[in-house]
């Protein structure tokens, strides 16, 4: 006997069912994006920031720009470069790149991104158009985004 083939038809409940799914998931996916958008992120701890393939961004034994928009990101570049706009409300320092390609972020500038911990969050990271590299914290990002993407 041939186990494959249904033998009993599917039953009115069990269209209206999979009709009932259907329509509900069409309406999930036509529904707005959402906006609470939080990427993974890069672990920042104490201070610390591994850059991993971003490092050749940045030139190796300079020291670096760090720009720190209040609330917003954090940028790292070198000093011919200009900082995006992250603000009206900027905190400047410098740091540079270590051997194993992580950078350091000072105790303000990381007060400076609102973050629950400053010690302890993580970001994204990634190359800015005006050279350098962005770092976002992935707290409040969609908000973030928004600010520095004007």
């Amino acid at each position: 006997m041939d186990m494959s083939a249904r033998t009993h038809p599917v039953s009115p409940a069990t269209g209206a069912r999979l009709a009932e799914l259907l329509v509900s998931a069409a309406a999930e996916l036509t529904d707005e994006p959402r906006t609470d958008l939080a990427p993974m992120g890069i672990p920042v701890r104490d201070g610390r920031l591994s850059l991993g393939r971003l490092r050749e961004v940045l030139p190796r034994g300079e020291t670096l720009e760090v720009v720190a928009g209040f609330a917003t990101a954090c940028w790292i570049g070198p000093p011919g470069c200009r900082a995006p706009d992250l603000g009206r409300l900027t905190y400047r320092s410098c740091t540079g790149v270590d051997r194993r390609g992580r950078v350091m972020v000072d105790y303000r500038a990381r007060t400076w991104l609102v973050v629950d911990d400053a010690n302890r969050f993580e970001v994204v990271a990634f190359p800015a158009e005006t050279g350098g590299i962005l770092v976002m914290p992935v707290e409040d990002f969609a908000r973030r985004w928004e600010v520095i993407s004007r």
